[in-house]
């Protein structure tokens, strides 16, 4: 008797699994020969036959994913009722060949009894041929073993050995909240750099590559995650061995043994600084990408060509490719292609899915998608079942129903409502946008303290005689600093909006939140001329941002006066003199205080409450007035600021581009970001029906050189 048949599990001989893979040193022990277990399931006498197995043990495995101690007996259990498949086939129906009854955690293995109900699985498993189990799951996130950050905004990738104030650690991904979506028979469990690893990699290299424009706002990782694992082929096209997903495979490939390797990139050189790490990672996602594309072989070997051997960044290779598809679409319209099929489009089920529900929350179309005939979704109801396959309104994912895997209702809807929310900024920036002609932004990739540079500070080269050396400049030594704030909160929409297609709720939604981003953005840079009674927040030297004291002293800015507005230039002069004559920085030491030279720079923008708006625009907009031609015409541009509500106090501001004065800085946009929770595991899915749509803005504020700013405190 073999190690294996000494052990026993629910009285059924146990099948051990280490990591992923099975030692296959024997077959099970049966209750009849095989022979008359044969005849059974032939004759359909064996209805079923239950088997159990250890599918998992805890530990490193080569793909280098591992979950927490404490979530896996979560996770074992969560099994119970989940299918048992083929090589992680979960689109199709047909590899299902029966059903999990019991999981549980037994020491380090996850140990399950499987019922097989097919006649297919019961002769295999009879056979030997069903003796190696590989598991699939869900997830809400991915951390980082050697950093603990989310793993798609780290650096770290698995499989690599990074040095730490401990030692040497090795990168593993570990799966937050694990839920067992299936247990698969496979023929080589956790194969490298295979599944969902190779996955997980091409898709992070789409976030970290995008560098997450202004215009989309962030993506998180759940838009890119798949939701398990999925099986790959290795086949060799037009000369290249690529590995690919089974329904990825063309009938032009040719499938190549398991074990031949890919020649998809150069592998990394030891010390290139990640340069060949990069290269090698987007030549997996010009694979991908192009396998999943469907163009013609002699199109895919154009692109190939143009993207292998570089860095790239993932939208440069979408844009290419969705040019491609156009030119084919163009090019075979109306030909009859080989085969009964006819190409109409270059659309997938996907695309159709995003644009009609783009179309029903009246999102404005790319002008590339405008004559895209998609079918219109009566309502929001009908874009939710499409989605999700929820037809009984659980709360959750149900592929068997849905338009497919690749189309998910909570990623496609916040993009949308990003998408929405970006046009709604643009029509709102006419009206509360006034701040962004004063405010110099700037992007930053961490939220460490900001140090915001003043700029001008040399304001004379010396000359120096033949023969003699060079002197060291009188460089500006004194900078403001400002922290990160993060602005937000959610909002609740439930089943209940959804069954009664309350499509309203999730189209004013986006431009709630454009509204309440710039209006915060507006609220803060306004209050950098109201906070402190109006005099300003305190700078570096100690002084107030606004006030009267002469510049030779310590936290003297001489940039506050007391005089109205009025109806003629006098105040405006005032003002334009004090500007023009503030001394540059030199140093800030005694002696050095207020001794620069002028710097010689009027200001540009006239800031006034609406109670002043009236007087500004005749004062600066009005070629003539009553006394013939307006000397002030054109002289400023008045812009009103909404947060004012003093009626009387008035601002300047110099040119941006000339002298930074307000600041603002942004990580992931100035406009705030839309992020949905709507999963099945979802807490407030499963205890309240509610998907949470949050918005989030990340943004740092203040001022760089108080010299380009003026303030006039009038008394009224």
């Amino acid at each position: 008797m073999t190690k294996r048949d000494k052990k026993t599990f629910k009285g059924l001989p146990v099948i051990e699994a280490y990591g992923e893979a099975v030692l296959a040193n024997g077959a099970p022990t049966l209750p009849k020969s095989r022979a008359e277990l044969l005849a059974e399931i032939e004759s359909g006498v064996m209805e079923h036959l239950d088997f159990p197995a250890q599918v998992f043990k805890r530990g490193r495995n080569r793909n280098f994913l591992t979950f927490r101690d404490e979530d896996l007996a979560a996770l074992a259990a969560s099994y119970v009722g989940q299918p048992f498949l083929r090589n992680h086939a979960t689109w199709d129906i047909g590899a299902r060949d029966g059903t999990i009854l019991e999981s549980s955690l037994d020491g380090e293995h996850i140990v399950q009894v499987v019922r097989l109900t097919t006649r297919q699985g019961m002769t295999d498993y009879v056979e030997g041929r069903i003796d190696r189990f590989s598991i699939g799951w869900f997830y809400d996130d991915i951390f980082c073993s050697v950093c603990g950050a989310r793993w798609v905004e780290c650096v770290h990738y698995p499989g690599r050995e990074y040095q730490t104030e401990r030692g040497k650690a090795l990168c593993e991904l570990v799966f937050s909240n694990p839920k067992g979506k299936e247990t698969s028979a496979v023929n080589t469990p956790a194969v490298d750099d295979t599944g969902l690893l190779s996955t997980l990699v091409n898709a992070k290299l789409e976030i970290v590559g995008e560098a997450l424009p202004a215009v989309t706002g962030a993506r998180s990782a759940s838009q890119y995650f798949p939701k398990g694992e999925t099986m790959k082929k290795k086949v060799r096209r037009d000369g290249v061995v690529l590995e690919v997903g089974e329904d990825e495979v063309l009938p032009t490939d040719e499938v190549v043994p398991e074990g031949t390797a890919p020649t998809l990139a150069a592998s990394p050189a030891p010390g290139d600084n990640g340069e060949g790490q990069l290269i090698a990672l987007c030549g997996n996602l010009l694979e991908s990408s192009l396998a999943a594309s469907r163009l013609p072989a002699v199109t895919q070997a154009r692109l190939r060509k143009q993207f292998s051997g570089r860095a790239f960044q993932a939208p440069e290779l979408e844009a290419a490719i969705q040019e491609a598809r156009e030119e084919v679409s163009t090019l075979t319209a109306g030909q009859t292609v080989a085969g009964p099929a006819r190409v109409t489009n270059m659309f997938s089920d996907a695309d159709q899915f995003r644009l009609a529900l783009e179309d029903l929350l009246e999102v404005e179309r790319d002008p590339k998608e405008a004559g895209i005939k998609v079918h219109r979704l009566s309502g929001i109801r009908e874009a939710y079942l499409s989605g999700t396959g929820d037809k009984f309104f659980h709360g959750g994912f149900y592929e068997e129903y849905a338009l497919g895997a690749a189309v998910s209702f909570t990623v496609v809807t916040k993009n949308a409502m990003n998408k929405r929310l970006v046009q709604a900024w643009e029509k709102l920036r006419k009206v509360y946008g006034w701040w962004e002609k004063i405010t110099t932004i700037e992007h930053f990739d961490n939220l460490e303290q900001v140090d915001w540079i003043i700029t001008g500070t040399i304001g004379t080269l010396p000359s120096i005689t033949k023969g003699n050396a060079y002197t060291e400049l009188p460089l500006g030594d004194v900078g403001e600093t400002t922290d990160w704030s993060k602005y937000g909160g959610y909002i609740g929409l439930y089943l209940e909006d959804v069954i009664n297609d309350n499509v309203g709720a999730f189209r004013r939604l986006p431009t709630e939140a454009a509204m309440g981003g710039i209006r915060n953005i507006s609220e803060k840079i306004a209050s950098i001329f109201t906070v402190n009674s109006g005099a300003g927040p305190t700078m570096s030297d100690g002084g107030a941002l606004f006030n009267a004291t002469v510049t030779t002293t310590l936290g003297g800015h001489k940039n506050l006066l007391t005089t109205a507005l009025g109806t003629d230039l006098v105040a405006w002069r005032a003002v334009e003199t004090a500007m023009f004559k503030q001394p540059m920085l030199v140093k800030q030491a005694a002696g050095s205080y207020g001794t620069g030279k002028a710097q010689g720079i009027r200001p540009k923008f006239c800031l006034v409450p609406q109670d002043l708006a009236g007087a500004a625009e005749d004062l600066f907009l009005k070629e003539w007035n009553t006394g013939g031609t307006n000397m002030a015409y054109q002289r400023a541009e008045p812009l009103v600021v909404p947060e004012w509500t003093d009626a009387t106090d008035w601002g300047a501001a110099a040119d941006k581009d000339l002298l930074p004065g307000a600041m603002l800085g942004e990580i992931f946009g100035i406009m705030p970001e839309i992020f949905v929770a709507g999963g099945e595991r979802d807490a407030a899915i499963f205890t309240n029906d509610e998907s949470r749509i949050k918005i989030r803005q990340f943004l740092t504020y203040g001022v760089s050189n108080w010299r380009a700013l003026h303030k006039n405190n009038v008394a009224g």
